[in-house]
């Protein structure tokens, strides 16, 4: 996903401030933020509450906070430790979120790791390895993250709620309420799962 990019201005938003989009090398927010348009860098470091109004395309982002994208994510090495928000797809080389995420279409990386610290939503999950599971402070109650199809190579899930999900090696953990399981070489289901069918394909 790497982009040749020659070298472009830096972007910094400290406090309240807002900009228009385009294409920078560097963009930093401290506080709250928003872009109106799409927006292209190289590294993204944001503390606090961005928004943006179209795509956003990253090689590098790194959220603590809340990040709210009208339109399509696209990063090469993505982590959010809060709130991740988007109207179309997430997609990147590495996904790791640490809190609760809402994509409104499909969830696409190579590596996905989420712990979630409340309810999710997402429409779709594809990637080679997934691992989908509760924080330590994460309450039953919360029901997790639901989406309609997950399918990877390697599945590891507990607390998700999900319709379809495919895999070469699946784990469903305790917590999950699976629809439909489709495996090509192994299935484990733990004590406490619900997996309303299952087959080898």
């Amino acid at each position: 996903m790497e982009r040749q990019m020659s070298r472009r201005r830096d972007l910094r938003v400290t406090g309240n401030g807002s900009t228009s989009g385009g294409t920078y090398q560097n963009v930093r927010l401290v506080g709250e933020g928003s872009v109106d348009g799409h927006l292209e860098c190289q590294k993204f470091r944001a503390i606090g509450s961005f928004q943006c109004k179209g795509d956003v395309h990253a090689e590098h982002l790194r959220v603590v906070g809340t990040v709210d994208v009208d339109g399509t994510l696209y990063g090469g090495r993505t982590r959010v430790t809060g709130e991740l928000s988007t109207t179309g797809d997430c997609n990147a080389d590495v996904l790791e979120v640490r809190g609760t995420l809402r994509v409104d279409g499909l969830v696409n990386a190579d590596r996905i790791d989420i712990r979630l610290y409340g309810p999710a939503r997402c429409t779709d999950i594809g990637g080679t390895v997934i691992r989908i599971r509760p924080s330590l402070t994460f309450r039953s109650s919360d029901k997790g993250l639901s989406a309609e199809t997950i399918e990877g190579d390697e599945v590891h899930l507990q607390d998700v709620r999900v319709h379809v999900v495919r895999g070469k090696r699946v784990w469903i953990g305790p917590g999950c309420e699976i629809g439909r399981v489709e495996y090509t070489d192994e299935l484990h289901e733990a004590k406490g799962a619900s997996i309303t069918e299952s087959r080898r394909v």
